[in-house]
């Protein structure tokens, strides 16, 4: 309804060239009907791989469901299948852990070039190589609150909003990717009258108990870690939406949260993001003691890159889901097959408290 709504209103305000370019959209979005019985009716492997710096790299092998099948079928894993894995010409030891999952040992760092061989029965073997990219420093200098008109809610939503500051590299064209990583610190408050010890995780129940406590201390007992959505809004490096992108249907959703942008108009300067996430103190249940937040920044290949994006495309893309618009197809870097071999490397910023929940002068923390 928000979008009739929409629609209705941009056409009494643009006149008829709002309504031919919809037109023109829904025509050019018509497609003849095509014959698939020329295409090859055979699976292909394939073969999802993410090295980064460490010790070990995992894998995840299938094979694909032929477009000519027909009938509903699930991706089957392979668990036998025969791989090849080296970095720097070196091969590693490669571990089956079942469900379509190998492990690899060895050693990886940064500029590490990672060759790969995976083959299974009948199936044309996969090839692929990647080189581990540098990670760049990330430094969050601020965190403040602001406040942000939401057209869906209409109304105003309060958000976190963290500065993060890094420097890319001169001479290259780079692709990153970002996430925030909220912390909270779960705790457990301690009283003792005489020589009975009473625990509490809720705060609240402590505060209601009322008593006149021999001594009373709060302890940290856990850490949890969550990866809240991105609002886009601050920062024009994450292409936020635009009115035009919402009255199209397109939504501002990331995978995994993880946002992209490359160094395109920023190449070897220094710039400062701007990320929003949504102020929520609340967090998990039990009692929160303190609220954190880092920052993610990845250093990622061009394959990666435009794998994620093309998935990005793919959800947002709501005419899409109903055949007006063409919906983007996936890319791939695994010769022979399907999938991605998509190399990372990662800087994790310092943290920036925003919340220090215990204000209660009787309580000290034990660190």
């Amino acid at each position: 309804m928000k979008h009739i709504e929409s629609m209705t209103h941009l056409i009494k305000e643009q006149g008829w060239m709002s309504l031919l370019l919809l037109l023109m959209l829904l025509l050019n979005s018509c497609k003849d009907s095509v014959s698939l019985d020329g295409f090859d009716n055979k699976g292909k492997l394939v073969v999802y791989c993410f090295p980064t710096a460490g010790d070990s790299t995992r894998m995840w092998v299938s094979t694909s469901v032929p477009v000519t099948r027909q009938g509903n079928h699930t991706i089957e894993p392979v668990n036998e299948a025969q791989i090849s894995y080296n970095i720097n010409g070196k091969p590693c030891p490669v571990e089956k852990k079942g469900k379509g999952i190998y492990l690899i040992k060895g050693t990886q760092r940064a500029g590490d070039k990672v060759s790969l061989h995976v083959s299974f029965g009948d199936y044309t073997p996969i090839t692929a190589e990647v080189t581990l990219p540098q990670p760049v420093k990330v430094e969050l200098k601020t965190l403040r609150t602001i406040g942000l008109y939401d057209n869906d809610y209409e109304r105003t939503i309060d958000y976190d909003q963290l500065a993060a500051t890094f420097s890319d590299n001169a001479g290259t064209h780079d692709f990153y990717a970002v996430r925030v990583c909220s912390k909270y610190v779960k705790g457990i408050i301690r009283a003792y009258k005489g020589t009975t010890e009473y625990d509490y995780s809720s705060y609240s129940l402590y505060l209601a108990e009322q008593q006149q406590w021999d001594s009373v201390s709060a302890e940290r007992i856990a850490s949890v870690y969550r990866y809240p959505k991105i609002n886009a809004q601050s920062e024009p490096l994450l292409n936020p939406l635009t009115d035009i992108d919402d009255f199209f249907g397109f939504s501002g959703d990331w995978f995994d949260n993880l946002c992209l942008f490359d160094d395109s108009g920023i190449s070897g300067k220094e710039y400062t993001l701007h990320l929003n996430v949504e102020a929520d103190d609340n967090g998990p249940s039990g009692f929160q003691m303190e609220h954190d937040y880092s920052v993610e920044l990845y250093r990622i290949t061009p394959e990666f890159y435009r794998f994620i994006n093309a998935l990005n495309d793919t959800e947002n893309n709501d005419l899409g889901s109903y055949g007006f618009s063409p919906v983007r197809p996936m890319v791939s870097n695994c010769q022979g097959g399907l999938g991605l071999v998509g190399a990372l490397g990662m800087s994790s910023s310092n943290w920036l408290t925003k919340t220090i929940i215990i204000n209660d002068p009787h309580i000290y923390e034990e660190k």
